[in-house]
């Protein structure tokens, strides 16, 4: 359980952060974007997710702690009771929704070809695989019996977005040399995350008796 004090405390922890008015409350934001706020009515703490899908997978996977009013019911936000939240899981939101708005820097007016088709196939990966990620999360905990392949398909498509990204930016033309050897190293570093990932859990999906009772619903004979 924590206060509005605590969670405004924690939330300007976050390194990057500032406090200034929004709608005429005090929020919380990071790289001039939105963060968090607490609420001005409700004993809760609004926070602004990736996408409509993914805050009802949040509703969906921890209705204890996750809610929504009227109000936001037409937007990406969700309002964590303080009731049940701590200050660990509090500081893992802020943080990871903090990478997020990192991976999707404001595009300046004007931007070369290149810089708009690099944010934009950047801005879907984080959203769309963020979405999806959280998706096999609560396949995972309610047990559906496509949880395996569901993670499988997850990972073809992360590593066929990679290379979308990349045909998609080189296609642009004008990519500059520095930015295109920084490119290739933070898309092969998503690639081999994505294989590190499936080598380590494909044995364990495919020959765990685990695995076959939780998601497959039978026992080996």
């Amino acid at each position: 359980m924590l206060s509005k004090t605590e969670a405004r405390k924690i939330m300007l922890a976050i390194p990057g952060t500032d406090e200034r008015l929004w709608f005429n409350q005090p929020s919380v934001f990071i790289h001039d974007r939105f963060l968090a706020k607490t609420h001005h009515k409700e004993d809760a703490v609004t926070l602004q997710v990736g996408s409509m899908e993914m805050r009802d997978m949040m509703l969906e996977a921890e209705p204890k702690l996750f809610y929504i009013t009227d109000h936001y019911r037409k937007f990406p936000f969700v309002l964590v009771r303080l009731s049940t939240l701590t200050a660990t899981v509090l500081k893992e939101m802020l943080v990871g929704r903090a990478a997020q708005l990192a991976a999707m820097p404001p595009l300046p007016t004007g931007a070369a070809p290149w810089l708009s088709s690099l944010h934009f196939a950047m801005t879907f990966d984080v959203v769309l695989f963020g979405s999806l990620y959280m998706i096999a999360f609560v396949a995972a905990l309610r047990r559906v019996p496509l949880f395996p392949r569901l993670l499988a398909a997850i990972w073809i498509g992360d590593l066929t977005m990679q290379l979308f990204t990349a045909e998609l930016v080189t296609r642009a033309g004008g990519l500059p040399p520095a930015v295109a050897s920084a490119l290739h190293g933070l898309l092969d570093g998503n690639v081999k995350k994505v294989l590190i990932s499936a080598a380590l859990w494909l044995p364990y999906l495919l020959m765990s008796k685990r695995v076959n009772v939780t998601y497959r619903h039978r026992v080996p004979a």
